[in-house]
């Protein structure tokens, strides 16, 4: 991957790029006159997809959809504890009069 730094980086840019750097899978360009050699460099390097790899299954690429679509699920099926934004029925807070939050005479 060739980078373009002629303005600079954002920090997460600059990380990803360091990240392609050390995997000697990258390299950035500051001016015009580093362009053709950086070109160089990375055409040397030939294609890969090492960085891709899924390092659990290997010889696979990381199927990140897939990843995305577990984190989900763990993450819908962690039990929300008093909390405000998707209250579980069984975790909804009652004031002193035994009143949900929704006003409503609590029924237990």
């Amino acid at each position: 991957a060739l980078f373009d730094a002629s303005a600079g980086l954002l920090h997460w840019e600059e990380f990803t790029v360091r990240v392609f750097e050390q995997a000697g899978r990258g390299a950035r360009f500051s001016d015009s006159s580093e362009l053709a050699e950086r070109m160089k460099q990375i055409f040397r390097h030939g294609r890969s997809t090492v960085l891709a790899a899924d390092p659990e299954r290997p010889g696979h690429i990381l199927d990140t959809a897939q990843h995305v679509k577990e984190a989900a699920r763990r993450l819908m099926s962690t039990p929300c504890v008093q909390c405000p934004i998707f209250p579980e029925p069984e975790n909804k807070l009652e004031d002193s009069e035994g009143k949900g939050e929704s006003g409503d005479q609590d029924t237990k």
